[in-house]
């Protein structure tokens, strides 16, 4: 058939390109593929392009070697079906060699020939590449044009959501300071005297209007700040006072679960520029949380200490603790740790959330460390106030 050529498309050349290319046909060697069948036409170009991910092997967007042969007339299916056979034994024996060399070797083809298949082959593979490619991009632009009306629309609906919560909260504020105002002026016997019935009642009147009026104000300051609205009063204020404002305002739900509060602070006042409210009720959250979740008979820690120019509060607590598996969550508006159908805490979620868009505001940022089952630790650091 013909001596092998060693010019530009050598066999041995050649016969690397198709071993990179992944182009030798698997060495199975029993049987050609049915869909095989001899014909003069030239092979077609895969017409359908790979779905977007899609793993695109380089057996699928040409035809192997060997059947490339047998289409063009070059190799007869008989010749291709013992010549595969023969490299399949002979891969038994160790023996592994390329079809295309194999088919040079036994004298089925000449090195011009193979190297002129292998050369179209090429061609093939790039012009298919290339549409591939081009249908990729295609495919790509579009997936983002869905993408960017996805995210216009689900920007529009958070807008929305915040909007109504505003609304929400300030409609609500008005009638229920009214029923607040009334209710403790009934409690306090303000507007007649109270049997003992009706006066627990009352306090259950009264605590329950204090509750939602703190959740209305935890929704308005929350879509304040969401709508970049989140002004702040800043004064110079001691850090260990707004720790006993936050304590006292917490203490009464501590000692109903028996819990002790240890405050450690300086003897010398820790002076920071601060919203004093804010700031206050970013440590109430803190302690109420910690309250909420530790056993009775448990433990808590306030502290304030002083490094270099940060002034730093921590509050520690011997409570449950935080799966590490949910920490990345609890920052997150509406998160609740417990289930909703099972916890025993009340709240929306939206502290948390909340007391991070307070301290960032503020220039700093909340660092937690907690143990499930062994407790947490909440704590944020301002600059200190010379």
């Amino acid at each position: 058939m013909g001596t092998i050529c060693t010019a530009d498309f050598g066999v041995g050349y050649m016969g690397s390109m198709i071993n990179e290319l992944q182009l030798a046909d698997s060495i199975k060697g029993e049987k050609l593929a049915s869909r095989v069948q001899p014909q003069p036409a030239a092979p077609q170009i895969r017409e359908q392009a790979p779905e977007v991910g899609e793993v695109v092997s380089l057996e699928n967007l040409v035809p192997r070697l060997g059947e490339q042969l047998v289409l063009e007339g070059v190799l007869s299916e008989s010749d291709l079906e013992f010549a595969l056979a023969t490299q399949g034994r002979r891969a038994k024996r160790g023996d592994k060699v390329l079809l295309g060399q194999l088919l040079v070797e036994l004298g089925m083809v000449s090195g011009e020939e193979l190297d002129q298949a292998t050369l179209r082959q090429v061609i093939q593979l790039q012009q298919t590449l290339k549409l591939s490619n081009q249908r990729l991009e295609q495919r790509v632009e579009e997936r983002t044009v869905q993408l960017r009306n996805a995210l216009t629309m689900l920007s529009e609906l958070d807008q929305l959501k915040d909007d109504f919560m505003s609304t929400m909260s300030h409609e609500l504020r008005t009638p229920l300071a009214i029923l607040s105002g009334f209710a403790e002026m009934i409690a306090d016997e303000s507007l007649g005297p109270l049997n003992t019935n009706q006066s627990a009642a009352m306090q259950s009147v009264v605590g329950s209007s204090k509750k939602l009026n703190q959740l209305i104000e935890e929704i308005l300051q929350f879509s304040e700040a969401r709508m970049g609205a989140f002004p702040l009063l800043v004064e110079t204020v001691s850090l260990s006072e707004l720790v006993k404002a936050a304590v006292q305002l917490n203490l009464n739900h501590a000692h109903s679960k028996h819990i002790e509060i240890v405050m450690d602070l300086p003897e010398k006042a820790q002076r920071v520029k601060a919203d004093r409210d804010k700031i206050t009720w970013v440590i109430g959250e803190f302690l109420e949380n910690a309250v909420k979740f530790t056993q009775p008979g448990g433990r808590i820690w306030l502290r304030v200490t002083r490094t270099k120019k940060l002034v730093t509060v921590s509050v520690s607590d011997t409570g449950a603790g935080i799966d590490q598996e949910r920490m990345h969550t609890i920052f997150e508006p509406f998160h609740q740790l417990e289930d909703a159908m099972t916890r025993s805490s009340d709240g929306i979620g939206l502290g948390l959330a909340l007391a991070k868009q307070i301290v960032e505001a503020h220039g700093s940022s909340i660092t937690v460390h907690s143990t499930e089952g062994h407790g947490s630790q909440f704590a944020f650091s301002l600059v200190a106030f010379e």
